[in-house]
């Protein structure tokens, strides 16, 4: 297991936790555990992804007495992320070729052959750890018959047999060579509802972590954002001159990207890139590049946060903060 980073948010602690206690749990010969991730696009979701999958390394099992047979690649995380054209067949050939196992186009075999050749794969490459991002793509797009597909597909991988096997939603067995994994399935909060209609789908994934989207409210998300911010400037190398701890700096930055963590990496890369360019000039105040930079991530001609004046400054933020506690107030 590798060593947490320095900074996460509350909720990739969450689901760090909770997916490394569902894994000592199987360990134990505990059944699979389900996981769903929600949150909006650009809130931290694949980083905290990226996070987990890091604690789960790649190594290759080999038999002490074997010259050249008996070795066995063995994968602990297996992660797909679903496009907009995303279905159980093309789920299964995308996951199986990331497990060796190549499934040629002319010669794909029907759903069900799928289906129980990727659950053997993931026996043999004993994947624990099973990642399905941007699932909404498949369990809401398309018809009903596909996204019943991409339901079942759950349910089976779930409990790691094949639709017609007499093993249903049975327990693990001792002696039988039972395989159980953790699914952590990612998507917006879309995926709530198709999980709530369906009994069997709610009650295997019954734990939740939700992704919030950073903002000025409540005050534990402006410090969160306030730390991947100083981690971020960090990262590209501006620490000492974009001071992170600038309450006038972080609201600018804040009103900026509105709490979408994509956009604030983008920010921070095209200030750093103009910095370095700067050359001699580098003692311009953070304020003039950040000004300049904006644009890389404005598109719609919005007023440029940076060229505010303080009183400005002002009223976005008291606006800002209203309309935050607004939606606070529906949420909740």
């Amino acid at each position: 297991m590798t060593t947490k980073p320095e900074y996460l948010l509350t909720f990739q602690r969450d689901l760090l936790d909770s997916v490394l206690m569902s894994y000592e749990e199987l360990l134990r010969g505990r059944n699979s555990q389900g996981l769903i991730l929600m949150g909006s696009s650009g809130v931290g979701k694949t980083h905290g992804l990226d996070v987990l999958a890091s604690n789960f390394l790649d190594w290759v099992q080999r038999e002490p007495w074997a010259a050249t047979a008996g070795i066995q690649p063995i994968t602990p995380v297996l992660r797909y992320a679903a496009d907009a054209k995303a279905d159980a067949n093309s789920m299964l050939t995308h996951l199986l070729a990331r497990l060796g196992k190549v499934v040629l186009k002319e010669k794909r075999p029907g759903l069900g052959k799928l289906e129980a050749d990727f659950l053997q794969a993931m026996h043999a490459r004993r994947v624990r750890l099973l990642i399905l991002e941007e699932f909404h793509n498949a369990i809401l797009k398309g018809t009903p018959q596909l996204r019943g597909q991409a339901a079942r597909l759950l349910k089976n991988i779930w409990n790691m047999a094949p639709e017609d096997s007499s093993l249903g939603w049975s327990k693990p067995a001792p002696g039988r060579d039972d395989w159980r994994v953790i699914i952590v399935v990612s998507g917006t909060e879309e995926l709530l509802p198709v999980f709530d209609k369906d009994a069997e789908l709610s009650s295997r994934f019954s734990t939740i972590v939700r992704a919030p989207q950073l903002g000025f409210t409540p005050p534990a998300a402006f410090k969160e954002f306030r730390g991947v911010l100083k981690q971020m400037v960090a990262h590209e190398e501006l620490t000492g001159w974009l001071v992170a701890n600038d309450n006038d700096l972080a609201a600018r930055i804040m009103l900026a990207c509105n709490g979408h963590l994509r956009l604030l990496e983008k920010l921070l890369q095209r200030t750093a890139t103009l910095w370095n360019k700067a050359g001699k000039n580098r003692d311009l105040p953070p304020l003039a590049l950040l000004a300049q930079a904006f644009p890389a991530i404005n598109s719609s001609g919005a007023t440029n946060p940076f060229e505010l004046a303080p009183e400005e400054l002002q009223n976005r933020v008291a606006s800002a903060l209203r309309q935050s506690n607004n939606q606070h107030k529906d949420w909740s």
